[in-house]
């Protein structure tokens, strides 16, 4: 639309007229794409508005607009997950540009998913797969009630990534509650010993090579998105402050006085 609006205002002016209602217009959308990312504008030697994506390239040049899209692709060291979306343009010669957006709604997307919740979804996928590999491991060692072992009661994870997603019980142990090893040895009613060794877990310091029990990993999770929660807020109300001063700023220069008006008019 912006640059739809630089044609348009440029045919007007060819003609020496002055449209007022399209340059309000081309004011409008530019506030609105700097709301999504950081932007710098500057006019041409004919008056036409020139948009460029601080730390990409170019967006709008004369009747160029650059586009955006998706694609999926593997995690990278910044920390984006596995299969997410990567951000394209074709604004600048390396189309991918999800690291290199800041700024604006992109940007606070961008960081939120890469930084605040990927690192929040590390630390769950360390207490599923620890919680999977340790309860596996006890539960081995008892006997169903048909008298077998070497059963697994969660299904087996083979890594970290993604463990909280796949969490879930056995094939064994869905198809039919027998398999549930609860004693320690064959053939022994009442044994409850495996299932009082899994109960024990929660008190056991099972993360962070041996220094936090799971209680103490997930109560600090809690904790850490409490925290960056009420910052958070409080960051906003500050940015909603000068916000309305700049506004109020920009309004008294560019706006219209009611008052001088009236003046005029008398």
């Amino acid at each position: 639309e912006l640059r739809d609006l630089n044609g348009k205002i440029r045919a007007f002016e060819i003609g020496g007229e002055v449209p007022n209602d399209l340059l309000d217009r081309r004011d409008m959308v530019l506030k609105k794409i700097s709301e999504f990312m950081n932007v710098r504008t500057h006019t041409d030697e004919h008056g036409a508005y020139v948009v460029n994506i601080v730390g990409v390239g170019p967006l709008v040049v004369g009747p160029n607009a650059g586009r955006f899209w998706v694609e999926r692709s593997p995690a990278d060291d910044q920390g984006k997950p596995e299969a997410a979306f990567d951000l394209m343009t074709s604004a600048a010669a390396d189309n991918k540009v999800t690291h290199r957006i800041n700024g604006g709604r992109f940007g606070a997307l961008l960081e939120v998913r890469d930084q605040a919740v990927s690192k929040v979804l590390n630390r769950i996928d360390d207490i599923a797969y620890r919680v999977t590999d340790t309860v596996n491991q006890i539960h081995r060692q008892g006997f169903n009630r048909n008298g077998f072992k070497g059963l697994n009661f969660f299904k087996a994870q083979s890594n970290r990534h993604r463990a909280a997603e796949h969490f879930d019980l056995s094939d064994e142990v869905k198809a039919s509650v027998n398999n549930i090893a609860a004693a320690a040895q064959k053939d022994a009613p009442g044994d409850n010993r495996i299932a009082h060794a899994i109960s024990g877990l929660q008190g056991i310091k099972l993360m962070n090579e041996g220094r936090s029990t799971i209680d103490d990993v997930y109560n600090g999770i809690m904790s850490d998105i409490a925290v960056q929660k009420n910052r958070t807020v409080h960051t906003k109300n500050q940015q909603d402050s000068i916000m309305k001063q700049l506004k109020t700023f920009r309004d008294r220069i560019s706006g219209v006085s009611l008052d001088e008006e009236t003046a005029n008019l008398l």
